[in-house]
């Protein structure tokens, strides 16, 4: 029996789990940052320069009992000098590795008749994401727009991977993102 195999297998399971670990160290060291700083290190996603008007201050995961799955939460900062009355948040969504029920998911997300002063924050769900019992941590791709009514104003791009395990959203990193980039995805 040749064991060139077995050993060649062996090592590459060591190798995943080494760089696995490693993206575990840097979420929790993520997470444990401000909240303004949980984006740090994501080039893809709008920065939060003090001339924007729209800015992304968090993200979340939240877990619906009706829905069996987590909504993606986003809370915006008005920081222009302008109410807001409209946002659309529209983009689309796909898991790393494991994909279900198709590869990619679009949602278009529309609030009207809203009221957001000027240096108010509103938060709002978009993206049901279904909840996969036998691999309960998740690895992300998501691709989002949001704009709103006012001219002038910014919009938020967020193009980045992430992952997410009870309800805390953090930026794909270590041996996860080289996984990922190396598969392509």
């Amino acid at each position: 029996m040749d064991k060139k195999p077995l050993i060649g297998i062996s090592i590459l399971a060591v190798v995943l789990l080494v760089l696995g670990s490693l993206s575990n160290v840097s979420g929790y060291q993520i997470s444990k940052n401000s909240k303004q700083n949980m984006f740090k290190g994501d080039s893809t996603t709008s920065s939060s320069a003090e001339s924007e008007q729209l800015k992304l201050i968090d993200m979340w995961t939240l877990w619906d009992t009706q829905d069996w799955g987590y909504y993606l939460g986003l809370r915006i900062l008005n920081n222009g000098s302008e109410t807001i009355h409209t946002l659309h948040a529209v983009g689309d969504w796909n898991y790393v590795f494991f994909p279900t029920e198709g590869d990619y998911h679009h949602d278009d997300y529309w609030r009207d008749a809203m009221t957001l002063k000027p240096q108010e924050t509103s938060g709002f769900y978009i993206f049901i994401l279904p909840f996969n019992p036998y691999f309960p941590h998740h690895f992300l791709k998501i691709n989002v727009r949001i704009t709103v009514d006012v001219p002038g104003y910014n919009s938020i791009y967020i193009d980045s991977k992430y992952s997410y395990d009870n309800g805390r959203l953090t930026p794909m990193s270590g041996g996860w993102l080289w996984l990922a980039n190396l598969l392509g995805r």
